[in-house]
């Protein structure tokens, strides 16, 4: 797949963030976003921030718990879940 923008960070950078190994993951392979389903494509094609997109997808709030999180002087990542306020079922 040829992007119009580089894919930084890459896949081993990011699952290196909060997993020891990749291979208990799962498999991965990049798709273009006209070969995803339209329900992952609304998920995850898209520029607003990943929690407003969850909850337009499950049409309401949800709540973030934060499970892990690293802090540099450049960057910020979180491991997180994401749990439907309705119910309380997790989401994400």
């Amino acid at each position: 797949m040829s992007s119009s923008y580089p894919l930084i960070p890459d896949l081993q950078t990011l699952t290196n963030l909060f997993q020891a190994d990749r291979e208990s993951l799962g498999r991965f392979s990049e798709v273009s976003v006209e070969q995803m389903p339209e329900a992952y494509r609304r998920l995850l094609a898209h520029n607003d921030h990943m929690t407003v997109a969850v909850e337009a997808f499950h049409g309401g709030p949800v709540d973030v718990r934060v499970l892990k999180r690293q802090v540099s002087d450049t960057h910020y990542a979180r491991e997180i879940l994401l749990s439907r306020q309705s119910d309380g079922e997790v989401v994400q």
